[in-house]
């Protein structure tokens, strides 16, 4: 954290105290920890980057837990973060996957649907405890444990209310009814199948994250239902693909034959 005294010319441009990302933060969670730095509600600096101009940044935004692991600039105005926050905007988008999903998908208009049909919002008590940390990996669809803590992700409150990201009347990092801090919800030991279930999902997701291009993604449609036009979530395709066992290898084979075919198919006859 990084205050600001009051005679600093970048007062006018910065927040009073500013936060810089952690390693494997998910945006959300860069947005919580600057609120409570500042002593804000929840919610405080979203409403910034949603309001700080033209209607068109927050026209239509939902802060569900896909658009903010997605992230669609034209909504969101990643710019005015970074310049409040001292940072550059490169450092912000690696908070979400947008650049990942742009590259694998070739399009800069993403939809949350192309990760997931649904993302419901859950997180680690102990991540949180020790750092205030959400961390962008937690975020994925079919997620349901801490692979460093070996913990499952808790998604509602002791007094049962479904937990919320960004709630205007409440404190960061809390739960919006009962005022329980969400470190201190229970730490349930996540069993090692299902640990193991999971860091096969985040394997793939992995690959698809760091190699992925929208011949990649073809070649796994193919291999996996036979249609390159078939349309599944990425969350589907890496379930579909840890369920029957399917290498990574499988995948670039794939994608090979198809480079081969693709080739052959231009060269005159």
């Amino acid at each position: 954290m990084e205050g600001l005294l009051l005679n600093e010319l970048a007062w006018d441009a910065t927040f009073p105290h500013r936060v810089a990302p952690l390693s494997d933060e998910w945006l959300a969670g860069l947005l919580l920890r600057c609120d409570e730095v500042n002593h804000w509600g929840s919610r405080t600096t979203l409403t910034h980057v949603l309001h700080p101009g033209p209607e068109k940044f927050h026209r239509g935004w939902r802060t569900t837990t896909s658009n903010l692991v997605v992230l669609q600039p034209s909504s969101f105005n990643l710019e005015y973060l970074a310049q409040h926050l001292g940072v550059s905007p490169d450092v912000l988008l690696a908070t979400t996957y947008h650049l990942e999903l742009a590259r694998l998908y070739g399009t800069t208009r993403l939809h949350p649907k192309f990760l997931s049909e649904t993302s419901p919002f859950r997180l680690c008590p102990q991540c949180i405890a020790e750092a205030r940390l959400l961390r962008r990996t937690l975020a994925l669809p079919q997620i349901t444990s801490c692979l460093q803590h070996a913990i499952l992700l808790q998604k509602q409150c002791q007094c049962r209310t479904p937990l919320q990201l960004f709630h205007r009347k409440t404190r960061p990092f809390t739960c919006h009814i009962c005022g329980r801090d969400w470190a201190e919800l229970p730490r349930i030991e996540a069993l090692p199948p299902k640990r193991a279930w999971e860091q096969s999902l985040l394997t793939w997701y992995e690959f698809f994250f760091s190699r992925g291009t929208p011949l990649l993604l073809q070649a796994a449609l193919r291999l996996m239902t036979g249609s390159m036009r078939k349309r599944l979530s990425l969350s589907d395709l890496v379930v579909l693909l840890v369920q029957r066992g399917r290498s990574t290898q499988d995948v670039l084979s794939w994608m090979d034959r198809m480079d081969r075919l693709k080739a052959k198919s231009k060269r005159p006859s």
